[in-house]
């Protein structure tokens, strides 16, 4: 596998291929140490939900504590998102910042009390 920039993710596509989804959801059980209520959440999804919930990463990674991780993950997938959050296709922005008129940012003449105190901060650093 040299020349592979993420070999783990190699392995763990050819480990997905083959093993029983199952099988993929107890080692993503183990892998990540959940504990029993969080691990009944997990079993109680449909298995595409299950591999919904996994698809972002086998290895919950950068993250104080995986079980919440896996149980914000859960959620996302029954609320309708993607695992990790967000519907998709709006960069996280989501169905509020689509349904909000654009309304241009003021000018800074155009407020005089906020462009006044900018000033003021500005002259006391110097």
């Amino acid at each position: 596998m040299s020349g592979v920039r993420n070999p783990s993710g190699v392995v763990m596509s050819r480990v997905r291929a083959v093993a029983d989804p199952n099988d993929l959801t107890a080692i993503f059980i183990d892998l990540n140490g959940l504990d029993t209520s969080c691990e009944e959440k997990l079993w109680a999804l449909t298995p595409d939900q299950r591999a919904a919930v996994i698809a972002p990463g086998i290895y919950v990674q950068n993250v104080r504590n995986p079980v919440t991780a896996v149980l914000s993950r859960i959620q996302n997938v029954l609320d309708g998102a993607h695992a990790i959050g967000g519907k998709g296709g709006r960069g996280g922005a989501g169905a509020a910042a689509a349904a909000a008129p654009w309304r241009p940012v003021a000018s800074p003449s155009s407020s005089s009390s906020g462009s006044s105190e900018r000033r003021r901060r500005r002259r006391r650093r110097r």
